[in-house]
């Protein structure tokens, strides 16, 4: 450990802190320099690693989000006994697939809803939400509204609404239904949280600077410019 001292404005009082620093490896010596770029290269990997594993872990959240929101869906619209009447209609999926079903006359458009979210397109999509399209007249259906005899052996088109872009919205749904952590009893762990990821380095690059660092080190330290250093670093001697 280190200590730095730092003095402000205030000429009077002075305060320290502790940080922690790696010496530089002895130029000099090669079997130094090899260890300190195998203890950067496994630094790197390490890094690497854990940057993975928290992408991982992000994309699955994700996932876990878009189901969650789907099943609820599913639960908000079905039961919703619009099924088994004599209106004829079909719905086109956002992936080109067509499903058909009768529905009574009356009952609400959430039922076309349901019956959209059942399909198999729904099932793989995890769609956030889907929104009913008429083609003519052209409109965009209310849930609310009454399925009639006009739409009897009518197309309407599903358009998927899509999930957030941003995080904090999506893992929100993960959120709101998860339930009240309980306190850790008194002297346990706490739960170990997943790393964050961590910008990708291309170690390919990181070593050749490192390397370049040692060397052009080395011909300062005999004497030679910065110039010089560097032409001597090219010409690899």
């Amino acid at each position: 450990h280190g200590a730095v001292r730092i003095i402000d404005m205030d000429v009077q009082h002075h305060f320290e802190f502790k940080v922690e620093f790696e010496p530089a490896p002895d130029l000099e010596d090669e079997n130094a320099t090899k260890e300190y770029q195998d203890r950067v290269l496994n630094s790197i990997k390490l890094r690497r690693e854990r940057s993975a594993a928290g992408r991982q872990e992000i994309e699955q959240r994700r996932s876990e989000a878009r189901r969650k929101r789907y099943e609820d869906l599913l639960q908000k619209f079905r039961g919703g006994q619009g099924e088994g009447g004599q209106i004829e209609i079909a719905l086109r999926m956002p992936d080109g697939s067509q499903v058909k079903g009768k529905f009574v006359e009356g009952s609400p458009v959430s039922s076309l809803v349901a019956f959209a979210l059942e399909s198999s397109w729904a099932k793989t999509a995890l769609p956030w939400g889907v929104y009913l399209r008429r083609a003519f007249p052209k409109q965009v259906l209310k849930e609310d509204e009454a399925i009639t005899k006009e739409f009897h052996r009518s197309a309407l088109s599903i358009q998927e609404e899509q999930a957030p872009e941003k995080d904090e919205e999506l893992f929100a749904v993960l959120r709101a239904s998860s339930p009240q952590r309980r306190k850790p009893p008194e002297g346990a762990e706490p739960e170990a949280l997943a790393p964050l990821p961590v910008p990708e380095r291309d170690e390919a690059t990181l070593m050749s600077r490192t390397q370049r660092a040692f060397e052009m080190q080395r011909f300062l330290r005999a004497g030679y410019s910065l110039e010089e250093a560097e032409e001597k670093f090219q010409a690899g001697e």
